[in-house]
């Protein structure tokens, strides 16, 4: 199914809804089915609301960094590059996931100012 329009809460086309859910509106989305020839409209609704602190020092697994790697380290350029990791030339640094960056032992060289 293909996310054609996402509408936010407020905006025309949404009216109907804010008066059926009201503020545990979020979105208003339509969505098409070409395999069976079909448009489905769905809401999005808050339906619960707590407390939540986020996690200190967390860093996503997929999050992209940038690592320092020195030009005469060849090998670690390699091991790099082999995981995926891309060079970019105006910055200095090889771009990977964190995750990655981790696994290859190299996560003591991202460069966090970045």
């Amino acid at each position: 199914m293909d996310i054609q329009r996402q509408i936010a809460a407020g905006a025309p086309g949404t009216k109907k809804y804010l008066r059926e859910y009201g503020d545990r509106l979020v979105c208003v989305r339509y969505k098409y089915d070409k395999a069976k020839g079909k448009k489905f409209k769905t809401v999005e609704i808050v339906v619960s609301e707590e407390p939540w602190t986020p996690r200190r020092g967390y860093v996503p697994m997929n999050k992209n960094v940038y690592v320092r790697v020195l030009a005469h380290e060849k090998h670690l350029q390699h091991l790099v590059r082999s995981a995926g990791g891309a060079w970019l030339p105006d910055k200095l640094r090889w771009r990977l996931p964190y995750g990655t960056a981790r696994s290859l032992g190299v996560a003591e060289r991202i460069d966090w100012a970045d």
